[in-house]
Parts: C-alpha cells; structure tokens; sequence
C-alpha cells in the first residue's frame, strides 16, 4: 500500500477517535448537569403532579425543569461550550424522563374518607 495512504487512514482514525472523546465528554456534561439540577427541579413541582397522567406529568416536569436547568448550565458551563442550549435541552430531556419515572412508582395515595 502507498505511505500517504497510511498516513491518512492514521489521520481519520485519530479523528474518529477525537469525536468520540468529545461525545462522551458532551454526554457527561448532559449528566453532570441534570444532577445538579434534579434538587431545584424537585423543589419546583406540587403535589398535584402525583394525580396527573404519564403525559401531563412530563409536560409539567419540563416546563418546570426549564429555568432550573438553565441556571444551573449558566453558572457551571458559561460560555465554555459551543453547544451550550444543545447541552440544557438534552439534560432537560433526561432530567423528564427520570422524574417522570420517579413519579410514576410511587404508590398512589388514595384519601380516606372517614364517615362519622
């Protein structure tokens, strides 16, 4: 095989590997920051979160989650990453989905009416 070939098969492979860093990196930003914002986004829903459907319950985590999230990448990423509103959506995205599964299997708690 030519040498210039082996040195671009060696090029590509690095840049592969660089893009693949570089999205584990992003992908542990996404967790790092939902993390840190899963106590402030808890903070913010009510109770009645707990009688809503699956669907409604995502909605409302989400809308809720927003502002928190946002805070929070702005005081631990500002303006260190290019992505930056890629990187809140996405831990938007997975803070939603664990709260909204969190909620979910909690036992429902029914009240009990006491005749007199």
């Amino acid at each position: 095989m030519f040498p210039f070939v082996h040195r671009i098969v060696a090029e590509l492979a690095r840049l592969a590997n660089r893009q693949g860093d570089a999205a584990v990196d992003f992908e542990q930003q996404v967790r790092t920051l939902a993390e840190a914002s899963l106590p402030g986004v808890r903070e913010r829903l009510s109770g009645d979160v707990n009688a809503m459907l699956r669907s409604e319950a995502r909605g409302y985590v989400r809308a809720r989650a927003r502002r928190v999230v946002r805070t929070e990448a702005e005081r631990q990423f500002a303006g260190s990453t290019p992505r930056f509103d890629q990187l809140v959506e996405r831990a938007i995205e997975h803070l939603t989905q664990r709260v909204t599964r969190e909620l979910m299997t909690q036992p429902a708690t029914i009240p009990v009416r006491h005749v007199a």
